[in-house]
């Protein structure tokens, strides 16, 4: 009988503590996993990182123990929520954070409602486990420290095997945040301390295909020479919603020399679009400050070296992607960034100038300049795609493409359009007689709060049109 009891009483001390894993589990998951669900994103069921710490809070009578255990949860917490950003903002280093937290208050209110959720579930969740903590007794230890081991063991033998993992690949029912990082190639903690960066070989053929010296020409490249990097610029499954989006310039083809347009296959962040179209190449990671070489042969420097002059302009600030620096090495003589601008005007998608205030800027280029390359690298189109820079009435009716009104896709799709009209009525100024553009758009739209039913843009694809304004 007294054995009896005695199994009783440890089944129900091991039974507690079971109970009490179980909770922890939940209190540490719950909160990004509503964020998840609400933002259609991805992150796993269970964050095994947690759960390694947990059996430290069988010592919280012990300051050392109780303060490694803070230290440790901040440290899980600042990763699992970085690794969930990264969805949203591939590039993750310490002075790009810098810089957005600096500018934090004047961006999109989705950004400010994430950041100030989250402060306020740290802060929840640690005070409901350091109440949990202290309802945990002696003979509870032993028994919850073997429970912990034994779950955590159990959990890491289902860990996904798989080690090439994407950008947005974190899902599934259990994974660690922490392996993840330590997983991927061009992971964020490369990015975060600045590793050193490789240039290779990019696995797609960009839209300035024809413009390359050793390429053999369609149309003969002209002196004045305009690439426009589009942000978000996807292209639709819905062949009659690409011509309306392009409309205004179909209207205006008789101004041209000729008119083309098309898709090409494209896949990563802004960075990627941007040395594709520009070199044909692709980074490793994010760090292209520390790249000395292999930019030499890239659009800009190849056309420098045949007499043109080279302009690139971008309304963000220079220090994201480091593109102060290497923007010199592909062989632009001058740029021009948001802290170069005098009296921006702050648009909200993503801080920075409106490339509205950019299109006088650009046309005077070709107006004083007879032999001239510009690069031009929008933010406006950028997610959460903010209605607040629509400043021309939308004339894309979203509903009848199966866009819901307000949503992301339509978002997306309205920015997109005002864009491209505005640059259709910058065809007919005089300073565009005679320039030859490229228009394509960096990577597909993320689009987060999907559609069940139909899905607007075609995966891993970008539009571009490439025209020539008659003389």
């Amino acid at each position: 009988m007294i054995i009896s009891n005695s199994l009783l009483f440890k089944f129900f001390k091991f039974k507690n503590s079971l109970f009490l894993l179980l909770y922890y589990i939940v209190i540490t998951n719950i909160p990004l996993l509503i964020l998840t669900w609400y933002l259609n994103a991805s992150r796993p069921i269970i964050v095994l990182d947690y759960v390694l710490i947990f059996p430290l809070m069988f010592f919280f009578e012990n300051k050392f123990f109780r303060i490694l255990f803070i230290i440790l949860f901040i440290l899980v917490y600042i990763v699992d929520c970085l690794i969930w950003v990264r969805q949203f903002f591939p590039f993750m280093r310490f002075e790009d954070i810098l810089t957005l937290s600096q500018m934090l208050f004047d961006g999109p209110n989705i950004y400010k409602i994430l950041i100030f959720t989250s402060l306020i579930l740290f802060f929840l969740q640690n005070l409901i486990l350091f109440k949990l903590a202290k309802k945990i007794n002696i003979p509870e230890k032993k028994i919850g420290i073997v429970a912990g081991i034994i779950l955590i063991i159990i959990l890491y033998c289902n860990l996904p095997a798989n080690k090439d993992v994407g950008m947005y690949e974190t899902k599934g029912w259990i994974n660690s945040q922490v392996l993840y990082v330590y997983r991927l190639k061009d992971n964020l903690l490369y990015n975060m301390l600045s590793w050193q960066a490789n240039l290779v070989s990019s696995p797609f053929i960009p839209a300035s295909y024809s413009w390359w010296p050793d390429k053999k020409l369609k149309h003969d490249m002209s002196k004045k020479t305009l690439l426009i990097v589009h942000e978000s610029w996807g292209y639709s499954n819905n062949s009659t919603l690409n011509k309306e989006i392009l409309q205004k310039f179909i209207v205006k083809k008789d101004n041209f020399v000729y008119f083309e347009s098309g898709h090409i296959s494209a896949l990563g962040a802004t960075i990627d679009g941007e040395l594709r179209e520009l070199c044909q190449l692709k980074s490793t990671n994010f760090n292209l400050k520390s790249i000395k070489n292999g930019f030499e042969e890239c659009l800009p420097n190849q056309l420098k070296r045949r007499g043109y002059e080279t302009y690139a302009f971008h309304s963000a600030s220079s220090t994201i992607y480091d593109r102060s620096y290497w923007y010199k090495k592909v062989g632009f003589e001058k740029s021009t960034f948001f802290e170069n601008v005098k009296n921006p005007i702050l648009c909200y998608s993503f801080y920075g100038n409106c490339d509205s205030n950019l299109f006088s800027t650009v046309g005077g280029i070709f107006r004083k300049s007879n032999k001239s390359f510009v690069y031009w690298l929008t933010l406006n189109s950028h997610y959460p795609y903010d209605l607040k820079d629509l400043k021309l009435k939308p004339r894309i009716n979203c509903i009848k493409y199966n866009m819901l009104l307000g949503s992301e896709e339509c978002r997306n799709v309205q920015l997109t359009t005002q864009f491209i009209d505005q640059l259709a009525e910058m065809t007919s100024d005089i300073s565009m007689k005679g320039v030859e553009v490229i228009l394509v758009g960096d990577h597909e739209p993320p689009i987060f709060h999907k559609s069940k039913n139909y899905k607007i843009f075609k995966e891993n694809s970008v539009s571009w049109i490439h025209f020539k304004v008659k003389t």
